[in-house]
């Protein structure tokens, strides 16, 4: 579940929670009689974030141009949050005991499971971690009907022992037992003497009442109706098993055909099961972990204004010495004719170098002290100094500079001339 989703009250959950290939989803996609909702964000639900800036802003030469100036991230996210501070991210109007409206459904399977009656040595070992053959119900889909019913059974029946004699003679002549002696829990043994009276093979108790429930959802062959407390209004519908019945006889519509049956439940008002503090502990440190994706979606075009800088004058650490840097490739830049997109970086021989012919290299990527391994740097002396360059261009140009005596100097001049 995505902020998006609490945002939309939920709603959008009704297609991401919906049908998919062969998975019949979830939930039942919202239509005009019902939509998806959650009363989770009250109208009043603000989120106040304080974030500190990654970005310094320096001022620059872009040689074929002029003096500029551009943003930089010290930090692959422009901003820095902290949603686990909260004073630094409020988060409020969340519903002190949320709810849900939902639909759900349930789809059996096209074909009806068998029991598996083989016997204890071939279906004893039949369980949910270790299914025996791909026809009965633990090798099936587990969102089918058939498979929701065994589980349900089985949750309530894997241990169960029983014996009784129902029609008690020596010996028993009828006989139901489940568990019994060195049977395994839950396995059903159903023992007559009747010729007339047909009983099931041995077999679980849950692959029985599966068997029960597949043949129960079909079962229209008689529908009656019922006064049940005779005052004309308040009636139920009662199903039954047999063959008189004109109504269902002649409506073939009351047939459920096998694969066909797919009940939808509407669950409204169903509790979230958090409360609106417990929900906000969740939600922090789910927003930390997407913190940079969060920055990046506010502020990840922070460069489209920048102009193209050739160098820029910064200090390489906050109240460190200040350097003459040239731009590094991961330094943003925006392309000329697109400022949606970034310049490439084209050059040849980046760096500042004592002669026109860039030979004498000035500059370098590593300076004892200082972090930064990315950019060319030189220190500028106190005074007159003429250093050279070539820019993406492929053009070379004369860099004289001037920086008055002290030991941090705050205004410099530089003339740029093209050779």
């Amino acid at each position: 579940i995505t902020l998006y989703d609490a945002l939309m009250d939920m709603q959008p959950l009704s297609e991401k929670l919906g049908p998919v290939g062969d998975h019949p989803g979830l939930l039942v996609p919202d239509d005009a009689e019902f939509t998806t909702h959650s009363d989770a964000l009250t109208p009043a639900f603000k989120m106040t974030a304080t974030a500190d800036s990654n970005l310094r802003r320096v001022d620059g030469i872009d040689a074929s141009a002029g003096a500029g100036e551009m943003f930089l991230s010290l930090t692959a996210a422009p901003v820095a949050f902290d949603f686990n501070d909260p004073d630094k991210v409020k988060i409020e109007g969340i519903a002190a005991a949320p709810t849900v409206d939902m639909r759900m459904a349930i789809a059996e399977l096209p074909v009806k499971i068998p029991a598996c009656d083989g016997g204890l040595a071939t279906c004893g070992d039949n369980k949910p971690d270790s299914p025996v053959g791909a026809d009965y119900v633990w090798s099936q889909a587990p969102w089918s009907f058939e498979y929701i019913v065994a589980t349900a059974a089985y949750a309530a029946y894997s241990e169960r022992t029983f014996d009784h004699c129902y029609v008690n003679f020596d010996p028993c002549l009828a006989q139901v037992s489940i568990g019994g002696g060195s049977d395994p829990g839950g396995w059903s043994v159903f023992l007559t003497d009747f010729m007339s009276v047909k009983v099931p093979p041995p077999q679980f108790l849950w692959e029985l009442l599966l068997d029960v429930a597949q043949l129960a959802v079909h079962d229209f062959e008689c529908l009656d109706t019922k006064d049940y407390d005779n005052d004309g209004n308040k009636t139920e519908i009662i199903a039954c098993a047999g063959p008189n019945d004109a109504q269902a006889a002649n409506d073939p519509d009351l047939e459920i055909e096998e694969g066909d049956m797919r009940p939808v439940f509407a669950l409204k008002g169903v509790p979230i099961g958090f409360t609106a503090e417990e929900m906000i502990a969740q939600i922090r440190p789910t927003l930390q972990s997407q913190a940079d994706k969060i920055a990046d979606v506010i502020l990840g075009n922070y460069w489209t204004t920048n102009a193209r800088l050739d160098f820029y004058y910064r200090r390489a650490a906050d109240g460190g010495t200040p350097y003459l840097f040239f731009v590094g490739p991961d330094d943003k830049r925006p392309h000329p004719d697109d400022p949606t997109q970034l310049a490439a970086y084209d050059y040849a021989k980046p760096g500042f170098f004592a002669d026109a012919g860039l030979t004498d290299k000035l500059s370098s990527t590593s300076i004892d002290g200082v972090a930064d391994t990315e950019h060319e740097k030189y220190r500028l002396p106190e005074g007159e100094s003429t250093i050279f360059m070539q820019d993406d261009a492929g053009d070379t140009y004369q860099l004289r500079f001037t920086v008055p005596p002290g030991a941090d100097p705050v205004e410099i001049v530089v003339r740029v001339d093209k050779m």
